[in-house]
């Protein structure tokens, strides 16, 4: 039985329909479509069996056969394991031992054996800075928001950019819980 989880230093974020997995360490990164996005949203950092996912994506593709299916998720987790993204193995207790993380020793496999400067050489891969600068102009996303509720300060900071009349302003609670809930609807 072949279990997999995400790896201590590797992150995964869905944007709409997009995937995306992090590294850390390696600084290496994907973009996937919809589908592998619904196979990355599969995987975290609690260990999984490799059947327990097909079994959960075979109700969403009752069209693929489910050989089909674990045939694909399985080269998709291949793929993303040799890169270090992922950790493969036959047990829990094999993920753990496989899954090294950071370390300042010399002989730490998962640092020593990676070249920072050499990203990925594959051409067919674009680049993930310039995909998602293309996308998200295309379709904004607040990511965060900062909310200064209240202005009331008793010092005098040069650097200040509220006039004195401003200090002592209170944002209403309304605007405040209004201010969220348009984050919130937006999916931020």
């Amino acid at each position: 039985m072949q279990w997999v989880r995400q790896c201590k230093d590797t992150f995964i974020r869905r944007y709409n329909d997009l995937g995306y997995i992090t590294s850390q360490l390696s600084k290496r990164d994907r973009v996937y479509d919809e589908i592998g996005a619904l196979f990355l949203s599969k995987i975290n950092r609690t260990a999984r069996t490799v059947d327990e996912i097909v079994d959960e994506l075979h109700a969403q593709f009752s069209d693929v056969s489910r050989e089909v299916l674990r045939a694909d998720f399985g080269e998709f987790i291949q793929e993303l394991a040799e890169e270090g993204f992922l950790v493969t193995g036959r047990s829990e207790a094999d993920l753990d031992r496989k899954d090294h993380g950071f370390s300042y020793l010399t002989d730490a496999p998962k640092t020593a054996a990676l070249n920072f400067l050499a990203q990925d050489k594959n051409p067919a891969l674009r680049d993930t800075a310039d995909f998602f600068y293309s996308y998200f102009r295309d379709h904004p996303v607040i990511f965060g928001m900062h909310l200064e509720i209240t202005g009331h300060c008793n010092e005098r900071c040069l650097h200040c950019y509220l006039p004195r009349p401003e200090k002592v302003a209170v944002m209403p609670l309304s605007m405040a819980r209004d201010l969220q809930d348009q984050l919130q609807a937006m999916g931020t």
